[in-house]
């Protein structure tokens, strides 16, 4: 994620479903499924890691500020949404995996950035089975303005969340810069307020409870593709910022 930001304010806001990651949206609640409607987290807080998405990079420690920081916005997310946020002390049991690096582990100038990979059988509208390969999240920027904004732009991406101004899923908002930090935590654009939010937005928070349902309801998966399903075992790496 960057932050060249166009200091302009947007009329209209995004919606839930330019938010969404539809494409992948049912292999992400496979997995869930078949781990009984959680998602376990990792957060790497002594630095210990040397690898991210499979290539050699040491994560650095992460202050008992932003621990706790992190420990709460999660806390708060998962009262919010149909599926368990649980954090766990060992990553080799995690879903999605948190570092801290020193810069930018795409040698770009990305802020954060989200990497993954999956495999799944049967078709991707309605897979019989899935997992990940990785779910890793690295945030580089730490200033105090916009930390934890950019953690929650990555967590999002983690959970199934896109840029408004993605339209590979048949959506879009706008431009990379038309929609702004305050109107959606996923947005590009400089917050109006001049202030970046520090947790998900309304349209945020509803578009994860698209994905996940409300708290409580166990999200079940939907979608009648089982007449396109595919042989052997498929899969797709991305990384998105």
């Amino acid at each position: 994620m960057s932050y060249e930001y166009l200091k302009e304010a947007s009329i209209m806001s995004p919606n839930v479903q330019q938010l969404v990651e539809n494409d992948e949206i049912h292999f992400r609640r496979k997995i869930a499924e078949l781990n009984q409607w959680t998602i376990s987290i990792f957060i790497d807080r002594n630095g210990d890691s040397n690898t991210f998405a499979e290539s050699s990079h040491n994560a650095s420690p992460i202050s008992d500020g932003h621990y706790n920081s992190l420990k709460s916005s999660i806390e708060r997310l998962n009262a919010l949404i149909g599926v368990d946020l649980k954090l766990v002390d060992n990553q080799d049991l995690a879903d999605i995996k948190y570092y801290h690096h020193s810069y930018d582990v795409t040698s770009g100038d990305a802020s954060g950035v989200n990497s993954y990979s999956y495999s799944y059988t049967g078709s991707l509208e309605n897979p019989e089975y899935a997992d990940w390969g990785y779910n890793h999240i690295s945030v580089n920027d730490f200033s105090e303005e916009s930390w934890a904004f950019i953690s929650s732009h990555e967590i999002g991406h983690a959970l199934g969340l896109e840029h408004p101004f993605e339209g590979e899923d048949g959506d879009v908002y706008g431009d990379t810069y038309t929609a702004t930090s305050d109107q959606t935590v996923m947005a590009y654009g400089y917050p109006s307020n001049g202030i970046y939010p520090d947790f998900y937005t309304s349209v945020d928070i509803s578009a994860l409870q698209q994905i996940w349902g409300l708290p409580g309801s166990g999200r079940k998966m939907t979608g009648d593709a089982f007449n396109n399903l595919l042989t052997g075992e498929s899969g797709r790496i991305g990384v998105i910022f």
